[in-house]
């Protein structure tokens, strides 16, 4: 006959396989609990609006603008970068038709050039959105996660 399974400690003071279930689970939602409440509180603590800086303001460009303002009311997209300016003009113009109010991109934040990319991630930006050619990927990368930026990167 085998042994009754013991609901706390064996002889050896190792905890059963049920009661180390038990305590990985309970420790596991305090730990979720806790950090829930802490993400609630760093983010009312800062500033609500999420500002979104743009670099490639092609198709993908702009859909990808299109959908990071999709997901929250509050995201902002506040600067814009491309080498040509009629692409950045026409994607501001297609976004504000889109988004509305949710583009607050003045003209001077509005940058055309090979340098462009540099005035978006200073511009005081959030998250830096690259979708540009896919040769400027690496550097424009590089260039935003030094700047402490969060940064979302469209595939070649």
């Amino acid at each position: 006959m085998s042994k009754p399974i013991s609901r706390a400690r064996n002889s050896n003071g190792i905890a059963s396989r049920r009661e180390f279930l038990k305590t990985s689970v309970q420790t596991a939602s305090g730990v979720a609990l806790a950090g829930a409440a802490v993400q609630r509180a760093v983010h009312a603590a800062g500033n609500d609006v999420l500002k979104v800086g743009l670099i490639g303001c092609g198709g993908r460009g702009t859909g990808a603008a299109a959908q990071a303002l999709g997901a929250d009311p509050h995201t902002r997209l506040v600067a814009m970068a491309d080498i040509f300016e009629d692409k950045l003009k026409s994607s501001r113009e297609r976004l504000r038709k889109l988004k509305g109010d949710q583009v607050a991109v003045d003209d001077d934040h509005c940058f055309v050039g090979f340098d462009a990319y540099r005035k978006v991630i200073d511009s005081g930006v959030d998250v830096v959105l690259i979708a540009c050619t896919s040769t400027f990927h690496a550097p424009y990368l590089r260039a935003a996660v030094a700047a402490g930026k969060h940064v979302f990167v469209e595939k070649p």
